[in-house]
C-alpha cells in the first residue's frame, strides 16, 4: 500500500464515527458501509480509500480524506473545507 492510501486509510479509521455519522445524514450510508466491507475483505485500498474520499466530498467535506484541512468544521480533525464551485 503506497504512502497516501495509507494516510487516507488512517484518517478513515481515526475519524469513522463521525464520517459514518455524516454518510447518514447525507443519505450515504450504503456507500461507505460497501467501502468498509471491501476494506475488511482486503480489497483494493487504493480504489476502497478513493471512493471513501469522493463520498466524503458529496457530503460537503471539500477535500475529502486529503490533507491540510482547515481546524474545526463539520467533523473533527478533518475540518469543513470550501466548495470548489458552486451549481445551481
Amino acid at each position: 500500500m503506497a504512502g497516501e492510501e495509507k494516510y487516507r486509510l488512517g484518517r478513515l479509521c481515526a475519524q469513522l464515527t463521525a464520517i459514518h455519522a455524516l454518510a447518514e445524514r447525507q443519505g450515504e450510508a450504503a456507500e461507505l458501509d460497501a467501502v468498509l466491507t471491501g476494506l475488511r475483505a482486503d480489497g483494493d485500498a487504493a480504489e476502497l480509500t478513493s471512493r471513501a474520499d469522493e463520498l466524503l466530498r458529496r457530503c460537503g467535506v471539500a477535500r475529502g480524506l486529503g490533507d491540510q484541512r482547515s481546524p474545526g468544521g463539520v467533523l473533527p480533525a478533518l475540518g469543513g473545507g470550501h466548495p470548489v464551485e458552486e451549481a445551481h
